[in-house]
């Protein structure tokens, strides 16, 4: 019995693990978002949608190419400077229709060397509802987070906040009796 009851843990514990690794919601309530007020840049823009106002704060701003923006939908990019390395572990995105179809996420300590860890979008299983999508995305410790479009959607690729959060994930212990 002794035997089951370790194998009954051991399986709920590793199911409770891969419950938190998915993109599931989150909820991020008393996070601090780390990207707000930071600096950001960008391979293009549109009028009045200038890189900084992804991290103002404000969903009614946004960054991004024009609506009508032709050859400006594959190939953009949207970069953050957290201002030093930083610890995080999600990315919320609003995306307000401008969801890319394919897009990666890189980081970067130095600005030139990048490494890529997600592949996002609405072609992806880890679309979001709303036009705001969770990436709960490991823990990661970077300087520069930049977000590249592979393929855009309908519009390009654009958004109205790029949030990013170190946010704790917690394994409740469950006690099982026989």
């Amino acid at each position: 019995m002794g035997h089951l009851k370790k194998s009954f843990a051991a399986t709920m514990i590793a199911l409770v693990f891969t419950a938190l690794s998915t993109n599931a919601a989150v909820d991020l309530t008393g996070n601090t978002n780390l990207a707000i007020g930071k600096t950001a840049s960008a391979s293009t823009k549109g009028v009045n949608r200038a890189a900084e106002n992804a991290v103002d704060g404000n969903n009614g701003t946004t960054w991004g190419p024009d609506y009508d923006a032709t050859g400006e939908k594959d190939g953009s990019w949207w970069k953050l400077d957290l201002g030093s390395a930083q610890a995080f572990t999600t990315i919320r995105i609003n995306y307000n229709n401008q969801a890319p179809k394919k897009a990666k996420i890189e980081i970067s300590n130095n600005n030139t060397e990048w490494t890529e860890f997600a592949q996002v979008g609405s072609d992806y299983s880890n679309a979001g509802d709303n036009n705001t999508y969770i990436y709960k995305i490991g823990h990661r410790n970077a300087q520069y987070i930049r977000i590249s479009c592979i393929e855009g959607g309908a519009y390009g690729m654009g958004f109205n906040e790029f949030e990013v959060y170190n946010h704790a994930y917690y394994l409740t212990a469950i006690t099982v009796s026989p």
